[in-house]
């Protein structure tokens, strides 16, 4: 629902800054058949609504409710920092337009930054709100969260990266369309398009966790800039042709690849291995769904996991986490140390991927000296 209005609120928004109806269209159905927008689209992140917030803020701005797309763009960064974008969509408008005008309109200007700046500061105020029990670890947060393995950055990540080399194709028809772009000087006659191109590039610079979800923030971009050559061209139906004939195959690869998932079979195999009782389960998120009703560590738990460590617990032992493909786990760097497990059982998943349950048990004197180290270590800071 929220990559659908997004792609509404695209079409308003292309339709306010002049560009052609048919084009307007086209791009909003490009949004729904795109990759980024079709994976954020069916996946638990935020990333479906945090888009929703900062194309709502873009539209309202040009509206000329500058104050409610400053107040929303706000919002939209308290959702996931890479909301931010929100600020660089408006900037780049801001800039295509022009700030300094010869025309003497100097106090309009000045009102849209009033309004902008006092929608930023209620939008502050309610991030103030929701967060006031933990302010303090903000500056923690920013100095961490900002980072990422790999090239840290997003564009790499997500044409050379992904499995098959999928975006490849993708890559080489925006290359394309920027030498045409640039070659046939149609920057003289479009230079909204330049600078958005540029503000998304800056988005990746900015945002250095190179992850394929926020890649949706920088497509918009890539999509405008792909349909309007073509439709310069008089060749929109063509672009529309293209993108159907490379997408399509893909999704009925996927479709077919895992026509046999079976949620329902995977959950009653996992709750068929589980030994009774109300002891905590760990595993991934979608194992959460067969023990609703017990406490549910996943096994990306990012605490520290010795504060809350049970004395037993049960693992559904999956490959992330097995066999050192996944060292960065700070939990299973605490089982591995401290805790003897148990197998109460194995299955195969539909993907062929064994899972196996343990029943895990810490070990009593290894736990025992691992908290007289802390505890000494806390009195040699305290004194």
């Amino acid at each position: 629902m929220c990559i659908v209005l997004s792609a509404a609120c695209w079409i308003a928004i292309l339709h306010h800054l002049k560009f052609g109806r048919r084009l307007a269209v086209f791009f909003g159905l490009s949004m729904l058949l795109s990759e980024p927008f079709f994976k954020a689209g069916n996946v638990a992140r935020p990333d479906s609504l945090c888009f929703l917030v900062v194309s709502a803020a873009l539209f309202l701005f040009l509206r000329r409710r500058y104050g409610f797309a400053g107040f929303l763009s706000m919002v939209a960064i308290e959702i996931h920092p890479v909301g931010i974008s929100a600020f660089l969509f408006i900037a780049s408008v801001v800039v295509s337009r022009g700030f300094v005008s010869n025309e003497n309109r100097w106090f309009k200007w000045v009102h849209m930054a009033a309004w902008l700046f006092a929608g930023t500061v209620a939008g502050v105020l309610y991030y103030v709100a929701l967060h006031i029990n933990n302010l303090n670890d903000l500056s923690l947060v920013l100095s961490q969260g900002n980072t990422g393995s790999g090239s840290r950055n997003i564009l790499f990540e997500y044409f050379f990266k992904t499995k098959y080399f999928r975006h490849i194709p993708e890559f080489v028809a925006i290359v394309i369309c920027v030498a045409v772009f640039v070659f046939k000087r149609y920057y003289r006659e479009n230079s909204l398009i330049t600078i958005f191109l540029i503000v998304s590039l800056l988005f990746t610079v900015i945002i250095c966790r190179p992850n394929f979800s926020y890649v949706i923030y920088v497509y918009p971009a890539f999509i405008l800039l792909f349909l309007w050559v073509f439709e310069r061209q008089g060749r929109l139906g063509l672009a529309a042709g293209l993108l159907l004939v490379y997408l399509l195959p893909q999704y009925g690869f996927v479709y077919w690849h895992n026509r046999h998932w079976d949620m329902e079979k995977y959950l009653s195999q996992v709750r068929s291995l589980i030994p009774a009782g109300n002891s905590p389960i760990m595993g991934m998120p979608n194992d959460w769904f067969a023990f609703v009703d017990r406490p549910f560590f996943i096994i990306y738990y990012l605490g520290d996991f010795r504060a809350v460590a049970p004395d037993t617990f049960v693992l559904v032992d999956r490959k992330v986490f097995r066999g050192g493909t996944s060292p960065n786990l700070k939990v299973m760097t605490v089982v591995d140390q401290f805790y003897e497990s148990t197998e109460c059982g194995r299955f195969q998943n539909w993907g062929g991927e064994m899972v196996i349950v343990k029943q895990l048990v810490r070990k009593r004197e290894k736990w025992d000296s691992l908290c007289n180290i802390n505890k000494r270590h806390q009195l040699q800071q305290k004194y």
